[in-house]
């Protein structure tokens, strides 16, 4: 999840808007993660599967997050960018080093078998990966350029996905870390996998957002580019219908009227891997909260709630890991539960992940989320700057 890094800490204030839609994606992965370890998926009733609909947003809105605020360091840091990365860098191994093993014994309480729980590629895997290396791609490529390189990475991406099907084990796992797995193939090495290749466009694409909007911020110029945002967000919403049907056209074309692979790449529900209609829908859904947030913070509405809210936002990689624990707890306790008691559980989850993770963002425990990166590189810099003052 992406936390709060150094233009919120080193001098700029803090961007209510950007840590509010954090703390709204993050509690719709708790709906969604609650829907998924508490409610059966046969579970009769239209209601259920709207919301595990709705809650599609969450993992589009959260690269689009960290996206945009990769694109806001780099606009606003200037000639710190280069401390930027590193700590961005740092929280990428702290992510695959301490987080990753943390969400396996995690979800292994829910999924009843640390074996199955070792054999997913997180969300958090995927943007550390992200992490690591988007600030050298962001360094180098403008705005325009940044675009093509996300559109031509994710349309290689899903032709890829859609022709290849390794039979060897390691091709396998690295096919479906890279790309996703192929939804035709009948054997897939992991459980679940969050592809790098087409988040890492997602992300990309993200960065120009968040460029723009560093911009508005020191132009005065929120409010016009926020609508803007808004229009683009809501457009893209329907497009992603048009899109359905365009590319379930040409997939089918390609591969076959009974093509598993070709439905599920043309879907706008295929989030694994994700495909273009779903990304055009549930991300346009997200960049309406950022919008929408944007519109309140610049107008003074709703603040009371966008502070508490963005609270959740701030620890939001806290509040990710302690909610795996919450719900494979729940889980426990939910099989004899319906209705109102369903509810009863879910807003006592909710209290149980918020309190904690508000007690973090206030103490500012985000700092302890590294493993030495950031502060060995500025020990060697003031070594070298120590050596070379020695040399004058």
């Amino acid at each position: 999840m992406a936390e709060s890094l150094a233009p919120f800490s080193q001098g700029h204030r803090r961007i209510l808007s950007i840590d509010a839609s954090r703390g709204i994606a993050m509690l719709l992965v708790c709906v969604s993660h609650f829907v998924d370890n508490c409610i059966p998926c046969d579970a009769p009733g239209q209601l259920v599967r709207y919301v595990r609909a709705f809650t599609l947003a969450a993992t589009p809105t959260f690269v689009l997050l960290s996206g945009i605020l990769l694109g806001f360091l780099h606009y606003r840091c200037h000639g710190r960018f280069a401390r930027t990365k590193v700590r961005l860098i740092d929280r990428g191994l702290f992510l695959l080093v301490v987080v990753h093993p943390a969400l396996v014994l995690a979800n292994a309480v829910s999924m009843r078998s640390l074996p199955a729980s070792s054999r997913i590629f997180y969300v958090t895997d995927m943007l550390a990966v992200t992490f690591i290396v988007a600030p050298y791609v962001v360094e180098r490529l403008g705005r325009p350029w940044r675009g093509v390189l996300a559109l031509w990475t994710f349309a290689f991406s899903t032709v890829l996905v859609a022709i290849l099907q390794p039979e060897r084990p390691l091709w396998c796992i690295i096919g479906e870390v890279l790309l996703g797995a192929n939804p035709g193939s009948s054997s897939h090495s992991l459980v679940v996998s969050f592809p790098v290749l087409p988040w890492f466009s997602v992300y990309l694409i993200a960065t120009v957002v968040g460029s723009m909007i560093a911009e508005s911020y020191e132009t005065g110029q929120q409010r016009r580019v926020a609508i803007r945002l808004l229009f683009f967000a809501i457009s893209a919403m329907p497009f992603a219908v048009f899109l359905r049907f365009l590319l379930r056209w040409l997939f089918t074309s390609w591969m076959g009227r009974d093509s598993t692979t070709a439905i599920a790449l043309s879907s706008t529900f295929g989030k694994f891997p994700p495909a273009l209609p779903y990304l055009f829908l549930y991300g346009g859904a997200g960049l309406v909260i950022v919008a929408l947030a944007m519109l309140a913070e610049h107008q003074g509405r709703f603040l009371p709630v966008l502070g508490r809210v963005s609270l959740l936002g701030q620890a939001s990689l806290f509040a990710f890991v302690l909610q795996y624990v919450v719900y494979g707890v729940a889980s426990r306790f939910s099989t004899s539960l319906h209705g109102i008691q369903l509810l009863a559980l879910f807003l006592l989850t909710l209290v149980v992940i918020y309190l904690p993770s508000v007690y973090w963002s206030k103490q500012g425990y985000n700092r302890r989320f590294t493993v030495g990166y950031a502060q060995f590189v500025k020990s060697r810099e003031q070594s070298q700057d120590h050596r070379d003052g020695s040399l004058v």
